[in-house]
């Protein structure tokens, strides 16, 4: 079983903070493909699903040196081979952005080949002949070039198949097909779908001979801002002066004078308009106090009877 079990100077590698400096034997400026340079090697395969043209080269140093290069012209396949070296992989769609990214950004892209490199040169590259069941990635290319590919997995029936081996020490072995294109073996890629998806129409990369195309960054636009209401300034009549016995604008609701004839400063026929008198405001009247009056008086009669009504008896029963 292959285990790779990315070391700890390997796991930023995806992340665009790699730990390890790139070695002396960088590959040079004329070794780089530039924009619209940049290809996708799945479409110089002999069949739809290789990574790229078969390496036949006998000489183990030639196959490295291959590889890198191709890292330096496809971002797609440079993302998949920093994720096997560093053993920190990603689902399909995290694969598919980090190579738009390496597109856009050609400093991004030669630091992350830079790290990968980096990485495999501690290793010890050989040639071998494997004959075990295996699952290895694939891309599926679509009718134009400059569309990326899209990755799925696939357990191919081949009896016996050459790889190109980095041995890193500690049971940690990364293997590549040969034949295919440097396509990575696993016993199973557990985040990548054994599905191919359709690669669509949308270019990723220029046709050649077209500069390359960076769009900025998005950026979140301002919100819209409402001007302040602004208000005309008032118009004088022609021909009427300024000063305090000018034309004034009229100033609601009270109309200005005017000392100048009426058809300068209003444009009338008529003698001008006097200015209305001011409205009479009533007086306000106070309510007079309210009438009082004294408290009543009330006659309590005397308990003893009036002297001046005569008391009669009343009659006696006779003996």
């Amino acid at each position: 079983m292959l285990i790779i079990a990315g070391a700890v100077a390997s796991l930023l590698l995806l992340s665009g903070i790699g730990i390890i400096p790139a070695g002396a034997d960088d590959p040079t400026p004329e070794d780089r493909c530039q924009g619209s340079e940049a290809k996708f090697y799945a479409y110089q395969a002999r069949s739809n699903g290789q990574f790229g043209p078969a390496v036949t080269t006998n000489d183990v140093d030639e196959a490295v040196a291959e590889l890198y290069s191709r890292m330096d012209c496809d971002p797609l396949l440079a993302v998949v081979i920093a994720a096997d070296a560093s053993g920190q992989w990603g689902d399909a769609n995290a694969l598919y952005s980090m190579a738009q990214k390496m597109l856009r950004d050609r400093q991004a892209w030669d630091a992350l080949v830079a790290r990968t490199r980096a990485i495999l040169d501690q290793c010890n590259p050989v040639f071998r002949e494997r004959s075990n069941e295996y699952m290895t990635l694939a891309m599926r290319r679509g009718a134009n070039p400059q569309v990326m590919p899209t990755l799925y997995q696939v357990s191919p029936d081949r009896p016996t198949f050459r790889t190109l081996e980095f041995d890193c020490g500690g049971g940690r072995v990364v293997v590549l097909k040969l034949d295919c294109g440097f396509q990575p073996v696993h016993q199973f890629f557990s985040l990548i779908t054994m599905t191919p998806a359709n690669p669509g129409s949308t270019p990723s990369i220029n046709p050649p001979g077209t500069p390359p195309h960076n769009p900025p960054p998005p950026t979140s636009a301002p919100p819209p801002t409402t001007p302040p209401p602004t208000t005309p300034p008032p118009t004088v009549p022609p021909g009427c002066p300024t000063g305090p016995n000018g034309c004034k604008p009229p100033i609601p609701p009270t109309p200005a004078t005017c000392n100048l004839p009426d058809d300068l400063c209003h444009g009338g026929t008529g003698p001008p308009t006097p200015r209305p008198p001011d409205p009479v405001r009533p007086t306000p009247t106070v309510a007079p106090p309210p009438a009082t009056f004294p408290p009543p008086v009330y006659t309590v009669p005397p308990d003893d009877p009036d002297p001046t009504v005569p008391v009669t008896s009343p009659p006696t029963a006779p003996d």
